[in-house]
């Protein structure tokens, strides 16, 4: 059972530097809370695929989307592009 806390990013548990942002996660028990910070030309294919092993991401995400603009490309070829309050 999960129990009662408050935390942070302010101070996260951990920090993950990647090739080109950081990723902050707030753990709670067997959930983990990520935010994910890319720098303005982040791309998966370049800064992400050599280290999940994949042609493309194979996770699933739910996001809320803060600031900045995110264009994602599925395997059936459709693009969205996400932007602040998008979910």
């Amino acid at each position: 059972m999960l129990k009662k806390q408050n935390k942070n990013f302010s101070t996260p548990d951990e920090t993950v530097p990647t090739a080109n942002g950081k990723i902050e996660v707030l753990n709670f028990g067997d959930i983990e809370i990520k935010r994910y910070i890319l720098n303005p030309g982040w791309n998966w294919s370049r800064d992400v695929k050599i280290a999940d092993k994949t042609e493309t991401c194979q996770k699933t995400h739910l996001y809320i989307h803060i600031q900045g603009q995110l264009k994602v490309k599925m395997d059936d070829g459709t693009e969205r592009k996400f932007g602040p309050g998008d979910v």
